[in-house]
């Protein structure tokens, strides 16, 4: 799903009584360089992995001054930036975010990768 329409349905959703992404889980905001990638997920240009108790809030501070900077810049410039949202038990939640991780090791990478795998080793979101 687009970030964009994940931010606004957000902000839908924060008045309803139903948040469909409150729950534990990793995800994955990714920036492509075409309007439509041909379902060629791999060609991405540049990758956050993220994860959260409460992955909602999470994702949609991500692309704000307060949240990852590239992130951000990608967002406010109107990139094409796609959301991936992976669910997972909450006792589930430190090992698949370092599973991301590892699996997007490298340049591309928007999140440090020692910054990141620190966190994970220390128990800390």
């Amino acid at each position: 799903m687009p970030l964009h329409k994940f931010v606004c349905q957000q902000g839908k959703a924060a008045d309803a009584a139903f948040n469909g992404f409150d729950m534990p889980g990793c995800y994955l905001i990714a920036k492509y360089q075409k309007g439509d990638h041909d379902k060629n997920y791999s060609d991405y240009l540049g990758i956050f992995v993220g994860s959260s108790e409460h992955m909602s809030d999470d994702i949609v501070s991500i692309p704000t001054r307060l949240g990852d900077p590239d992130v951000y810049a990608d967002y406010k410039y109107h990139q094409n930036v796609m959301l991936f949202v992976f669910p997972c038990e909450l006792k589930d939640l430190n090992e698949r975010r370092e599973l991301l991780l590892r699996s997007f090791a490298g340049e591309r990478l928007y999140n440090g990768v020692r910054a990141s795998v620190g966190k994970v080793a220390d128990g800390s979101l």
